[in-house]
């Protein structure tokens, strides 16, 4: 399997709102950084990550617009914030200039 296979797979898993098969989809040493936390997640911390980011933003999904064999790959996230986790809805809307 080469990176854009695990790519789609995992903007798969996103997509379709299953946040045991985004974790699933990391190596048992992976883990997942994202600005808005305080450090790197692992394992069922990235399921329970992935679920609150689907009750945050209940029609997140990710698109792939670019890839390519070298570190020009782009991603666009796309959804609506609920209140549930405020701070959340405000660090998204500062990273996209909102």
């Amino acid at each position: 399997m080469d990176a854009l296979d695990v790519a789609n797979r995992y903007f798969a898993a996103w997509n379709r709102r299953d946040s045991s098969a985004v974790a699933a989809i990391f190596p048992e040493d992976g883990t997942y950084s994202d600005p808005t936390i305080p450090g790197a997640i692992r394992g069922g911390a990235i399921a329970e990550y992935a679920a609150g980011l689907f009750a945050a933003f209940p029609d997140l999904s990710f698109e792939i617009l670019h890839a390519a064999p070298t570190t020009d790959t782009r991603v666009a996230p796309s959804g609506s914030c609920t209140a549930e986790i405020p701070a959340l809805c405000r660090a998204r809307r500062r990273r996209a200039g909102r």
